[in-house]
């Protein structure tokens, strides 16, 4: 019998983005404040995965309004989700080490 497809691999990317959910000032100022502390041109993955961690943080979610005020701040929303690892397929799992030496071989007898 086959078994069931492991639900981790079948995680989909990010979430839909919810094109009419505009932020509000609060959140637009929030967003500035993170950016301020970053280079679009130098960013890094942990740079990235800061960004994102500090918008769930502060209860910003993917949105047109959104990318729109990164673009405004020079950086591209795009960029940043890859860079931070959003959307990525999850690593395979990790097979456990075989007992046996790389150099083996085995005969079969009938």
């Amino acid at each position: 019998m086959i078994s069931s497809v492991n639900s981790s691999t079948m995680q989909a990317g990010m979430p839909p983005r919810p094109e009419g959910q505009a932020l509000s000032d609060t959140q637009k100022e929030s967003v500035s404040a993170i950016l301020s502390s970053y280079d679009p041109e130098n960013l890094s993955s942990e740079d990235a995965a800061s960004i994102v961690e500090q918008f769930k943080e502060a209860g910003i979610e993917p949105s047109k309004s959104l990318n729109t005020a990164l673009s405004s701040a020079g950086f591209e929303g795009k960029n940043i989700a890859e860079l931070a690892g959003i959307g990525k397929p999850p690593p395979p799992p990790q097979q456990e080490a075989s007992n046996l030496p790389d150099n083996s071989t085995f005969s079969i007898t009938v």
